[in-house]
């Protein structure tokens, strides 16, 4: 294997100057790759939505901005803020019932609108991803590295097709030959991470959906378990050691990483989770590397050997 030296980009969420003017401090002549691991976007912009749709549809959208917020009051009153603390609450089941409920109703909402036509939530999408697009084509333009990455749950479908300068690992698997694959990682079924404010009524527009809680039902795990993998690129990782530890208790992961990561020992570069992690799996040898919304990594690796480990602040 060849030694290589790659780019970990974090979670973007909008943070466009922020995050590619320090990826651009970060490249050298010896990078190799650079990898986004997902959530480019936050959520959608349903006032954006309300001003593309059609007359008829705009009742739905008033209502939906009336629950968004009340559950921008209760992210603010109850998690500090956060909107990812009260994802993890759904997650782990310690969200009290109220919260539920208006969660609960805003999705039902959300639901109601999935006879609006693609085009509106493509053009919605578009504000967005045009701006990751500008970055990333200057990027390659001015320092001639290829740039590889994985939606997040925060994304949409329409992510390859309106940031063509990214070679997205899904579902393309551009790299399966060099032993580095690409995942997802989220599932609707686990608290809500693939959720309609991220990916439209009735998860329309989400990213497609390739791991379950169940290994039998693991579309990942069944296209590589008899592959070699050396580095898996994934937006959520698996479930190994502390990775998933939150103040409210351990938030699941899907079966068919955590099975492939335990039994080939990979390098594994995530997101989703914003604190940020390097750790070895002391039973399978696999190092996760997690570097947290507030820095990039640079990695050297020798196939699924970690070689070093730099972090750098945003």
């Amino acid at each position: 294997m060849a030694i290589v030296e790659e780019i970990i980009v974090p979670d973007v969420h909008m943070r466009c100057k922020d995050v590619y003017s320090a990826l651009k401090g970060l490249i050298t002549k010896d990078t190799d790759r650079v990898f986004l691991v997902g959530d480019l976007k936050n959520d959608i912009n349903y006032s954006r939505i309300e001003e593309l749709l059609p007359e008829g549809a705009k009742r739905l959208t008033s209502d939906l901005i009336e629950t968004a917020k009340g559950l921008e009051s209760i992210i603010k009153s109850e998690y500090g803020g956060s909107s990812q603390e009260l994802i993890r609450s759904l997650q782990d089941g310690s969200a009290p019932p109220s919260v539920k409920d208006a969660f609960e109703r805003h999705a039902s909402i959300l639901k109601e609108l999935s006879d609006v036509e693609d085009g509106v939530f493509a053009k919605e999408s578009y504000e967005d991803y045009r701006v990751h697009e500008e970055w990333l084509s200057a990027i390659r333009k001015e320092y001639g590295v290829s740039i590889y990455g994985v939606p997040g749950n925060h994304d949409t479908s329409f992510l390859s097709s309106q940031v063509e300068s990214v070679d997205w690992l899904i579902p393309g698997q551009s790299l399966r030959e060099e032993g580095i694959i690409g995942a997802f990682g989220c599932h609707p079924e686990n608290g809500g991470e693939v959720n309609p404010a991220f990916n439209g009524p009735n998860l329309k527009y989400a990213p497609p959906i390739d791991d379950s809680l169940s290994l039998d039902e693991s579309p990942v795990y069944d296209s590589f378990k008899d592959s070699d993998v050396d580095l898996i690129v994934t937006h959520s990782g698996p479930d190994i050691g502390p990775l998933r530890e939150s103040k409210n208790g351990k938030i699941p992961a899907m079966a068919g990483l955590t099975a492939l990561v335990k039994e080939k020992g990979p390098v594994v570069y995530e997101g989703h989770m914003h604190g940020g992690i390097v750790y070895k799996c002391p039973d399978s040898g696999a190092h996760i590397i997690r570097p947290g919304v507030n820095h990039i990594a640079r990695v050297k690796r020798d196939g699924n050997k970690l070689l070093r480990v730099e972090l750098y602040k945003i």
